[in-house]
C-alpha cells in the first residue's frame, strides 16, 4: 500500500502495522525521480 504521510499520521502508522518502509523523496531531487518509480516497482513484487 502506498500512503501519504504526514506528521501527525507517521506514529499512527507505525502504532498500527508490524511493518514500516517509508520512502522520503523530493520532487526537485534528480536521484530521487530516477529512483522512485524503479522502487514502486520493487515493491509491488514484494507486497502483492
Amino acid at each position: 500500500m502506498f500512503q501519504e504521510i504526514t506528521d501527525d499520521s507517521l506514529q499512527q502508522l507505525i502504532d498500527s502495522n508490524d511493518r514500516v518502509l517509508v520512502e522520503y523523496s523530493a520532487g526537485w531531487c534528480g536521484n530521487c525521480r530516477i529512483i522512485k518509480p524503479k522502487f514502486k516497482k520493487w515493491l509491488q513484487k514484494m507486497i502483492p
